[in-house]
């Protein structure tokens, strides 16, 4: 979320928002989308989000909500999927494209993420 955010927070707001994050992501990891609603997450995430100051853009917005619709759609088709583990590899080789930071650990674009949030880190962009 910070990565997309036009204003991300800082100081203290950062802090927070971090704190918040890992509370709300705790066990989150390894959980079909029967047992948890993405959908439900991503709104929790844009609220602690907006609350910690950051400001989106209109291109955020047809993400998160494309990320929505993938929920709904494999709540239907396959529920007991855990689709965040499932996205791991597709993420890793989106994030070398677009060059999204959430690994401490990677040196540039193409570095392998080591402990990404799809295995069980909850906070890969610390």
């Amino acid at each position: 979320m910070l990565t997309m955010a036009d204003t991300p927070p800082t100081g203290e707001a950062k802090a927070r928002y971090m704190r918040e994050m890992h509370e709300t992501y705790a066990g989150f990891v390894g959980k079909s989308v029967s047992e948890v609603s993405l959908t439900q997450q991503m709104m929790k995430t844009v609220r602690i989000a907006v609350l910690a100051g950051c400001r989106f853009g209109e291109e955020a917005f047809p993400i998160i909500r494309s990320l929505m619709y993938m929920d709904g759609m494999v709540l239907r088709g396959h529920p007991e999927v855990d689709l965040i583990s499932s996205m791991g590899p597709y993420l890793d080789e989106f994030a070398s494209i677009v060059e999204l930071p959430y690994t401490a650990d990677a040196k540039g674009p193409s570095a392998p993420a080591k402990s990404a949030f799809w295995e069980s880190n909850p906070n890969p962009s610390d």
